[in-house]
C-alpha cells in the first residue's frame, strides 16, 4: 500500500476516524490493529518478523539492567537478523555470501527493509534501557504500538521510543 495511493487515503481516513471515535484504552487497540494491518499489508512475512522481534526487545528490556551478558545477546541478535536477512535470496531463499548484488522481488525488499528499520529502532530502544535513560515499558500493548505505529514511516529517520508519547 503506497503512502500516494487512493487504497492508503481512504485507510488513514478510517484510521482517524475510528481511533477519534475510539475513548480511553480502546484507543490503542485501534491504532495498534491498523498499524499491525498495514504491515501485513506488504506482506505477511513482515508482520510476522516485526511481532516476534518486537515481542523479543520487549521481553529482554525488562532483564537487560541486570545482565550486560544478555543485553549484548540482545543486540548481536537485532545485528545478525539484519545480516541475515540481507544475504537472503528472495528468489530462491537460499543465503548468498557474497557481496553481489541480489534481487529481490518487491515483497522481499519490503521485509528486508523493514526488519533493518525495526531492528535499528529496537537497538537504540534497548541501549536507551540499559543506560537507564528511559525505563523499560511494562505495557506490551503500548510497547508493541510505538514499535509498528504505521505513520512512523512517513517521519523518515529512526525516531526514539520516548520521542513517540502516547496521550490517550
Amino acid at each position: 500500500m503506497s503512502f500516494t495511493s487512493p487504497q492508503f487515503l481512504i485507510f488513514f481516513a478510517l484510521v482517524c476516524g475510528l481511533s477519534n471515535r475510539a475513548k480511553g484504552r480502546l484507543r490503542p487497540y485501534v491504532l495498534l490493529g491498523a498499524s499491525l494491518f498495514f504491515i501485513g499489508a506488504f506482506n505477511m512475512a513482515s508482520l510476522a518478523a516485526v511481532i516476534v522481534f518486537s515481542s523479543f526487545t520487549f521481553v529482554v528490556a525488562k532483564y537487560i539492567s541486570r545482565s550486560k551478558l544478555l543485553f549484548y545477546a540482545a543486540l548481536t541478535i537485532n545485528i545478525l537478523a539484519i545480516v541475515t536477512f540481507n544475504y537472503i535470496s528472495a528468489s530462491q531463499g537460499s543465503l548468498v555470501f557474497s557481496l553481489s548484488a541480489v534481487e529481490f522481488d518487491i515483497g522481499n525488499l519490503i521485509l528486508v527493509v523493514g526488519l533493518s528499520f525495526y531492528s535499528l529502532q529496537h537497538i537504540a530502544y534497548l541501549v536507551d534501557v540499559q543506560k537507564k535513560r528511559i525505563a523499560a515499558e511494562i505495557n506490551y500493548i503500548d510497547f508493541l504500538l510505538i514499535s509498528v505505529y504505521f505513520p512512523k514511516f512517513i517521519s523518515g529517520p529512526l525516531t526514539l521510543y520516548q520521542q513517540l508519547n502516547l496521550n490517550y
